[in-house]
């Protein structure tokens, strides 16, 4: 009798978890950022997942590759509209289009596992107010700051 109690539990746990695994699909994200880029400089994705923050900018942290693209891995419901951005960490460093202008929310509906491929064309903290690429100092000579 045990021994029947235990293998039907064991029967139902293995239907529940193959149910479980066909309501998600992976998904991997293959991130090519602008050339400027520090190596060092971390990539997030950020977006409407609550594994994602939900909506930090800091939300999941890429892994850079020795090819210098960012890459990681994120299960999530199957048929669940994504909306997402690629940021460095703030959103203050987050992407825009190559004129600088801001870009849409990027989404993704995956009904099956699939490679989505990011390319940012450059980063919120390359752009002046004006939208005309990064602010260059006009100052010359000796600068002294001082605190009053």
């Amino acid at each position: 009798m045990r021994l029947r109690a235990v293998l039907i539990s064991a029967l139902l746990l293995s239907t529940v978890n193959f149910v479980l695994a066909e309501q998600t699909v992976k998904i991997e994200f293959v991130v090519t950022v602008p050339a400027d880029t520090p190596p060092d400089s971390p990539v997030f994705l950020a977006g409407n997942l609550p594994s994602l923050g939900p909506w930090k900018p800091d939300g999941l942290r890429l892994q850079r590759r020795d090819d210098g693209q960012y890459h990681a891995v994120l299960e999530m419901p199957r048929d669940f509209r994504l909306e997402y951005k690629i940021t460095r960490g703030t959103w203050q460093t987050v992407e825009k289009g190559a004129a600088g202008e801001e870009l849409a929310n990027r989404t993704l509906l995956p009904d099956q596992p699939r490679r989505v491929a990011v390319r940012v064309a450059r980063w919120a903290s390359a752009v002046s107010a004006d939208g005309q690429g990064a602010r260059k100092s006009t100052l010359t000579g000796t600068i002294r700051t001082l605190d009053d």
